[in-house]
Order: C-alpha cells, then sequence, then structure tokens
C-alpha cells in the first residue's frame, strides 16, 4: 500500500510540475547593447551578446508580447517566431528593453519599449510605442536598413541618452522614420522617466525628401 501511495503521489508530482512548465510560452531573446543605439550595428548572431534576465524580468517580456498580438489572435505558440529580439540598454537610473515585433499578419517592424526602474526594481506600468516599420526590414530574427533608411541617409541614433533641462539626469531620444504614402519625416521623441510615469519633453517632425 506505501508503494501504491507512493507512485500515486510521483505521478502526480510530474505532472504538476509539468503543467507548470508549459505555462511558459517561450524564453524571450534579449540582447545586450549600449547607448547610444543604432539597430545596424547589432551583432544579431553573436552569442556572447545574449543577455538572461531573470524570471520576473523575462514575464514582464512576454506578458507584453502576448498582450500586443492578443487581439490578433495570435496562438502563444508562435509568439516565438513573431518577437523579433529584445534590446537591453541600461543606463543609470532606468534600464530600457526594446521589444522588437513583426507586427500580424503585414510582418512590419514594430517595438514596444519598457523601462525599469533600476533602484525600485520595478517596471514603469505605461508602455511606449516605437514603430520602425519605415526604417527597417526584418527576416530571420535580424533587422535590415529598409530601402527608405538608405534612400534618405537615416543614420541618426534610434535610442540615446540627453539632458535636455541642464540637470545632469539624462532623458531619452527616440527617434523613427514616419511614412506615409509619399510623405516621409523624421520624428525625434524625448522622454523623461519620473515617480513611475513617462513624460514627454519634446515631440518634432521634420519632414524629408519634400521638393517644392
Amino acid at each position: 500500500m506505501r508503494l501504491f501511495d507512493y507512485l500515486l503521489l510521483l505521478t502526480i508530482f510530474t505532472s504538476c510540475n509539468t503543467s507548470q512548465t508549459s505555462e511558459k510560452s517561450f524564453n524571450p531573446k534579449i540582447i545586450n547593447a549600449k547607448f547610444p543605439l543604432k539597430l545596424t550595428e547589432i551583432d544579431w548572431g553573436n552569442p556572447n551578446n545574449i543577455f538572461r534576465e531573470n524570471d520576473e524580468k523575462e514575464a514582464k517580456i512576454e506578458e507584453t508580447i502576448k498582450e500586443y498580438y492578443r487581439e490578433d489572435n495570435l496562438p502563444d505558440k508562435l509568439l516565438e517566431n513573431y518577437h523579433i529580439s529584445t534590446i537591453r540598454l541600461k543606463a543609470e537610473f532606468q534600464t530600457i528593453y526594446l521589444i522588437l515585433l513583426r507586427h500580424y499578419p503585414t510582418g512590419y517592424t514594430n517595438g514596444k519599449v519598457l523601462f525599469y526602474e533600476n533602484e525600485t526594481r520595478e517596471f514603469i506600468p505605461a508602455v511606449f510605442n516605437f514603430n520602425l516599420f519605415a526604417l527597417y526590414n526584418n527576416l530571420d530574427g535580424k533587422l535590415k536598413a529598409s530601402n527608405l533608411k538608405e534612400q534618405f541617409k537615416v543614420e541618426t541614433p534610434e535610442i540615446q541618452l540627453v539632458d535636455v533641462n541642464g540637470d545632469n539626469i539624462k532623458d531619452f531620444q527616440f527617434t523613427r522614420l514616419a511614412h506615409n504614402g509619399t510623405y516621409n519625416a523624421i520624428q525625434t521623441t524625448v522622454v523623461s522617466v519620473k515617480n513611475m510615469k513617462i513624460d514627454t519633453l519634446i515631440a518634432t517632425e521634420n519632414p524629408i525628401g519634400f521638393e517644392p
């Protein structure tokens, strides 16, 4: 009878472990990088750049990915195919996680940015949208400069640290190419992260390639 009870408990324990393991869809690929960020300079295939975060941070990244695809009813088993990579950028007070995603079903390159407070060890609740479809195409888990990026010679870093207020506290500058038909413009957004909020300090849009 004791042997039977032992085998029964072992079966239940194994089944629970299997169930808990299956709850995690995948381990997001995280690449460690430095400011200023130029995505053209990322060595996507270098294993030395791969960074493993703790379970809490990886779970937040996975949750953000699932939320992005929820309206499209994309099965969890396909998330790994549509998550290109997550770029990790550590500053003095915050760490940025740029989650690069393939839009479903277009395949365009999109981005979601998470801010993590290094001191309090918390994620900022808000997610910053950073659409990169006009600058980059994606294939096999890598980004490649788009024809528009090459045509307009857009060389500005996508993310860099700036001190807008002169207070020696670094803010975050995001640069992207906006494209709509024949209209193209460089969009620059500078944000600060304070009191668990993202505040926009500067937002500019400069048309390019326009001939009167």
